[in-house]
């Protein structure tokens, strides 16, 4: 099989794919020939389309008509492999991999359940493995063995542009990101707690270049306020924030898809995580240097992160930075 034709699986949010990423350029590597298709969600499909080394995305909608549409393209693609990594049983991705009918899949097989796929991946109960390595775990059935774990990412000549306009506005040339948002409620560090902690960092020679989702807009624009040399930069497209994280000197986060963007492009990583250990395990920053935050508590949240606590591994990660300079 030299030029197999491949659908890989990625139905959740941007991280997600993010840290699949490693799997196209090991494929590649391996099959310089080979067609690599994704079946991506609406989360990610656009992160997908800027991927160089896929040939074509396939959007799954939970809408009726789409769904069936989509199991018609499916069905015509004729796929040789089949890639679904995900850790734990989907009812949803074993029908769709059932109905494709790929000469070879792979993916989670329920235990005591019907099986799907030809060959079947272990449950992260089993392993607590990052999610990066489960993912080049399952190329090992094509008889890829793949060790570079860093995503890879495309940024546009557009976008970068577009940062080094509104950078030039600002008057900075070298900064810091700062990114303010999360996927869901319980990983978002208060307000006065950014503030707190920028202005205790703050510096002449660096500025804060913050982000946000459209939605916290508000937050960011407080934020910009509140610092000096904090500057809000509106991210409306993905390949926008991608240039800005691209660019600087240290990417500080909560728990988020900015954390691995980061890794993409080796930026220092400051990461505020919630202090449950299979998730920081699963999901810990992959770039060369970093740090990771946790509140003091076992089960605590982010919001539970002390300003002194993130001080202190953030003068941990500079130190670092110099002595490797």
């Amino acid at each position: 099989m030299t030029s197999p034709k491949i659908l890989i699986v990625q139905l959740g949010r941007l991280g997600d794919f993010i840290l699949a990423t490693p799997m196209f350029r090991a494929l590649r590597q391996a099959y310089p020939q080979c067609r690599i298709h994704v079946l991506a969600s609406r989360h990610n499909a656009a992160l997908a389309r800027l991927q160089p080394e896929v040939e074509h995305v396939h959007l799954h909608s939970k809408k009726v008509l789409a769904t069936l549409k989509l199991l018609v393209r499916l069905k015509r693609a004729h796929y040789d492999v089949w890639i679904d990594p995900k850790d734990h049983f989907s009812r949803e991705g074993s029908f769709f991999a059932r109905w494709a009918g790929a000469e070879r899949k792979v993916g989670f097989n329920q235990t005591g359940g019907r099986k799907f796929f030809d060959v079947s991946l272990p449950s992260q109960a089993e392993e607590h493995t990052h999610v990066v390595w489960r993912n080049l775990q399952a190329l090992s059935a094509l008889g890829v063995e793949a060790n570079d774990p860093r995503p890879s990412l495309h940024v546009t000549s557009a976008a970068q542009d577009q940062l080094s306009q509104f950078l030039r506005a600002q008057g900075c040339a070298q900064y810091y990101c700062v990114n303010l948002s999360a996927g869901n409620a319980i990983r978002y560090w208060p307000l006065e707690q950014w503030a707190t902690f920028l202005r205790t960092i703050k510096t002449e020679t660096r500025a804060f270049v913050l982000t946000a989702a459209a939605h916290d807009a508000h937050l960011a624009e407080t934020l910009a306020q509140q610092v000096p040399h904090a500057y809000y930069f509106p991210t409306r497209q993905l390949s926008a924030l991608l240039a800005v994280v691209q660019r600087a000197e240290l990417v500080v986060s909560p728990d988020t898809s900015i954390i691995h963007m980061a890794a993409a492009f080796d930026r220092p990583v400051l990461g505020l995580y919630s202090n449950h250990d299979w998730n920081y395990k699963k999901f810990y920053p992959l770039s060369t240097h970093c740090r990771i935050v946790l509140p003091s508590a076992p089960g605590g949240l982010i919001r539970d992160i002390t300003c002194e606590s993130a001080l202190e591994k953030f003068q941990e990660l500079l130190t670092e930075m110099r002595g490797a300079r």
